[in-house]
């Protein structure tokens, strides 16, 4: 994936800060999905593990009508 300048269109590399084109500052990209470290997702990466000490529990699945 890449980064779009809103000022010219370039495309730019993820992560970076300014136009490869133009020069214009470019806005920060979330992480993309799986790309993560499974290490810094805690439970979300095994959602069976046990969750961190004083975290909130997950709503209860809603049972079919």
């Amino acid at each position: 994936m890449t980064n779009i300048c809103k000022k010219c269109g370039a495309d730019n590399e993820v992560g970076a800060t300014e136009c490869t084109q133009c020069g214009a500052k470019l806005r920060a990209m979330p992480p993309m999905p799986g790309v993560a470290d499974a290490a810094a997702l805690g439970s979300m990466a095994n959602p069976s593990a046990p969750s961190a000490p004083g975290a909130p529990k997950p709503p209860a699945p809603k049972k079919p009508e």
